[in-house]
């Protein structure tokens, strides 16, 4: 095995962008994680495709693919998506998976796949396929994949949206996708080595995150001491939040006296480098 082989399967989180809308600067929040050896996307921004490209990844490396809701920032890469890991197939004789699994909201994988067809009739390609394990807006779901454990749940949003957990042998990360505090989310992340969840700002934007439901640092501090989880990452923030994150941290800290990051474009998060629970 090379040294990029061994990379690869390494458990990490990739972040391939970590901003709340697209900038000269930055991308959308979306990421890639590692686990046993299989590469699962979540969520997939305007640009999420090149900077999978960026981070030294093909899309026909993606195993599975996990979209939380269906704004644009989580779900406009997807026919790139597609139409990107055709070409892979097609130009370049790189092998995927037959199919590919989506965890989705049937609204969303419907709106993704609707996407897919307009932006390249008929939306479907000769090499591959794609499958809809869906998850639930009124629930909790389970679902296993290659003995990795992946939990969804209903989180608060201005739109249906989930939370997801994945949980393999003493590792388990949470996302909490575009959410206000919630007590659903804070089930489904306890005990997390690292619970990633929105902080759009402080709360000098309270108002404004009340109106669109979106999260602030001091509800993601709340969320991650209420579950007693190891890490905390805050992401989507506004964008001049990313360019001093130090509100975003110390806001956080009134709640959470455990280690809190902001994560960069590109950044990787070694889950090995993580206290076991």
């Amino acid at each position: 095995m090379n040294g990029k082989e061994k990379m690869n399967q390494e458990d990490k989180i990739i972040i391939l962008g970590n901003c709340s809308g697209q900038t000269a600067e930055y991308e959308t929040t979306n990421f890639i994680l590692f686990l046993k050896g299989k590469k699962i996307f979540l969520d997939m921004g305007p640009g999420a495709i090149k900077q999978m490209y960026r981070a030294g990844l093909f899309v026909t490396d993606i195993d599975f693919v996990v979209l939380t809701h269906s704004h644009t920032d989580h779900t406009l890469g997807f026919p790139y998506f597609a139409f990107s890991n055709f070409v892979e197939r097609a130009i370049e004789g790189r092998k995927g998976p037959d199919v590919i699994p989506i965890i989705a909201l049937p609204e969303v994988y419907k709106g993704v796949m609707d996407m897919f067809r307009f932006c390249h009739p008929p939306g479907r390609y000769p090499m591959f396929n794609f499958e809809n394990l869906e998850a639930s807006n009124t629930e909790k779901k389970v679902f296993e994949f290659e003995g990795i454990k992946i939990t969804t749940t209903p989180v608060t949003h201005s739109v249906p949206t989930i939370g997801v957990s994945f949980e393999l042998s003493s590792t388990k990360i949470t996302f909490s996708s575009d959410t206000i505090y919630d007590e659903r989310l804070v089930e489904l992340a306890k005990e997390s080595n690292i619970l990633v969840h929105e902080a759009l700002g402080t709360k000098e934007i309270k108002k404004f995150a009340e109106l669109t439901k979106h999260g602030i640092a001091e509800e993601a501090g709340r969320a991650a001491n209420d579950a007693k989880v190891q890490m905390l990452a805050l992401v989507h923030p506004m964008p001049q939040y990313r360019k001093d994150p130090t509100k975003l941290i110390e806001e956080a800290k009134k709640y959470y006296d455990g280690k809190i990051i902001v994560p960069s474009e590109l950044e990787v998060l070694p889950l090995n480098k993580l206290h076991q629970r």
